[in-house]
């Protein structure tokens, strides 16, 4: 038995864990932004309501299949510059979606463009547990102790907190613009707010993220 002090007292030296943690939770508020904006935006702006369900069912399986292929770079380059070089490119390619005004666009060149950042948030479904695990070893090595259940219980903790900040921020962001979803056309502002909330501010956090995952020091 542990109680949460001695679980946090455990690991506070662990100076890998905490650059873990700081670039994880940087990515889950950019994370939770991007996607409580994106269903409002489909749905509202580029009018794709009716067609979330096949988006969803495209890059959910484009994401799968994206998996091996971050395997194969990350023997190559390791898990967290792997990860963190995803972010990177995610953050400069989100952008591009300005160009896709209401009723001027091809569906499918958008459902291109959704399933170009689903490889690149590949990354994020497979190698955080995995690193998670590299730094549990890490510890076992110094301290000659097994606190993996401190580690993983840390992580989730922080992992939800700051998913429920992100999301939360996203849809503050929108109420600060003045984007409605609910009337039929919004002010040119309030519209722009609202891009500028989904295609650039989580990108802000996946280079901070990205910045630290390149300076993780177990590769």
């Amino acid at each position: 038995p542990s109680s949460v002090r001695a679980m946090f007292s455990a690991v506070r030296h662990n100076k890998p864990f905490w650059m873990y943690v700081s670039a994880d939770a940087l990515t889950q508020i950019g994370y939770g932004c991007f996607y409580a904006v994106l269903f409002v935006a489909l749905d509202s702006y580029w009018g794709l309501g009716e067609k979330i369900p096949i988006i969803l069912v495209t890059v959910v399986t484009v994401q799968l299949l994206a998996v091996p292929l971050s395997l194969r770079v990350a023997k190559r380059i390791g898990k967290h510059r792997t990860w963190a070089w995803a972010w990177m490119i995610h953050a400069v390619l989100m952008p591009l979606g300005f160009l896709f005004e209401p009723g001027q666009f091809s569906f499918w060149a958008f459902l291109l463009f959704a399933s170009a950042l689903t490889v690149l948030q590949a990354p994020q479904m497979v190698f955080p547990m995995a690193i998670v695990a590299d730094i549990v070893d890490y510890d076992t090595l110094k301290s000659g102790q097994n606190r993996a259940g401190s580690y993983f219980s840390i992580r989730t903790l922080c992992n939800m907190g700051v998913s429920a900040l992100g999301s939360s921020l996203g849809f503050f962001l929108l109420a600060a613009v003045g984007y409605d979803p609910k009337v039929s056309a919004n002010a040119a502002a309030a519209v722009a707010g609202m891009l500028v909330t989904l295609l650039v501010m989580p990108g802000v956090f996946f280079i901070a993220a990205a910045v630290i995952l390149f300076r993780f020091p177990i590769d």
